[in-house]
């Protein structure tokens, strides 16, 4: 299914759209470099963070998935058409997969049984990100990859849910930030979105 997304907008209200997208690349495009600098710096013990150095290069791919979503806009391109599904499946399940590792790695070691559902988490969205890259060079969409993709994106917004209550309660211990938290499950929460509209496209 393929969608055109030239709307009828007032030339004006079209115009500042377009403005306000342009500008959002070149900022997005400013915070990449900015986090570049910053990883080279970390890598060279120039600077100490108090993160994973590995979480700056995640944070990096992410602001260039938006830039690249926002250049497809400023074409008129749908950014979720079919041919580009395989691409977003691995790539966000590759996030996901990272989410978990990342929350599993804040995570004080008594709480083992958070930590084996992050564990089991991770490796399921590893499993999905290699399916999605063999779908990808093979350009074969399937339902069938789409499900199972909403199937553990299911399980992982109810227990990301559960996980940012129960640390703004403080009946987690974890070194992270709750807004940390509350960031990884809206992007879980927009995955899933995405799953669901990809699962109705043909």
């Amino acid at each position: 299914m393929t969608y055109n997304i030239r709307m009828t907008f007032l030339p004006k209200l079209e115009e500042k759209i377009n403005v306000i997208n342009q500008k959002a690349i070149i900022l997005t495009a400013a915070l990449v470099n900015y986090k570049k600098r910053l990883f080279s710096d970390v890598l060279a013990s120039r600077v100490y963070i108090s993160m994973y150095p590995s979480l700056l290069i995640h944070m990096i791919e992410e602001a260039k998935q938006y830039i690249g979503v926002l250049q497809m806009l400023q074409k008129y391109e749908h950014p979720y058409e079919a041919h580009n599904i395989l691409e977003q499946e691995r790539f966000w399940n590759d996030i996901m997969c990272r989410h978990m590792e990342y929350i599993k790695g804040s995570l004080d070691p008594i709480g083992r049984e958070t930590i084996e559902i992050c564990d089991k988490l991770s490796k399921e969205f590893w499993i999905n990100s290699q399916r999605a890259k063999n779908a990808e060079s093979e350009e074969v969409f399937t339902h069938e990859l789409v499900n199972g993709s909403i199937d553990l994106m299911r399980e992982t917004t109810d227990f990301m849910g559960k996980w940012t209550q129960e640390l703004l309660k403080c009946k987690i211990h974890a070194s992270v930030l709750p807004i940390v938290a509350d960031h990884t499950f809206r992007e879980a929460n927009h995955y899933y979105r995405l799953l669901r509209m990809f699962q109705k496209m043909k």
